[in-house]
């Protein structure tokens, strides 16, 4: 029994609070939220990836995962792009979606082949939010970042996982001239 009666007739007092819970689903549906339209979204990021390091002393450039360029382009829920940097390039796809509290999130893959070896990275993130009383506040997105299989002869496992963000470049002088996705 879901419900235990309340009374001492033995009804339940649920449907008392029925309107109550439509309500609070309702307003928390409609409340307001930072909107970004996919082309706000698309175009270049810059990606930078850190091992998930536990110890507060390790130099800080040693906590490097990885570090490229982030092309993004959204249509409807479906994201396709791809990452890379000197010597590196792998093809981007997957899902954008919006949760029903406003969070934007995104479940990527990106694949490739790099040195006759092939490549697959899984990405698992979400878009931050303004921050109130930010002035300037660039796009960022943070998560985590699974490699799924082992290359470079066997010097990065499969398995390992670390976190990443990407900030949206504004500033097209940023982006190098020869960096495009292939």
């Amino acid at each position: 029994m879901l419900f235990k009666p309340l009374n001492r007739k033995g009804y339940s007092t649920s449907l008392l609070f029925t309107p109550i819970l439509l309500s609070l689903s309702i307003s928390a549906i409609a409340s307001p939220i930072a909107y970004y339209s996919n082309s706000s979204l698309s175009g270049v990021w810059v990606y930078r990836s850190f091992k998930n390091d536990q110890n507060l002393d390790t130099e800080f450039n040693k906590l490097q995962f990885g570090k490229g360029y982030l092309t993004l382009t959204i249509d409807g829920g479906e994201v396709t792009g791809c990452i890379g940097n000197n010597g590196w390039q792998l093809e981007i796809s997957g899902q954008k979606s919006v949760r029903p509290d406003g969070k934007h999130t995104f479940d990527l893959t990106g694949k490739g082949i790099v040195d006759h070896e092939p490549w697959q990275y899984d990405y698992s993130a979400q878009l931050e939010p303004t921050m109130h009383g930010a002035q300037n506040q660039a796009l960022a997105i943070t998560g985590s970042v699974l490699r799924v299989l082992s290359h470079s002869e066997g010097k990065s496992p499969a398995g390992e996982v670390a976190s990443f963000t990407a900030v949206k470049i504004t500033d097209t002088d940023l982006i190098p001239m020869d960096f495009q996705c292939d």
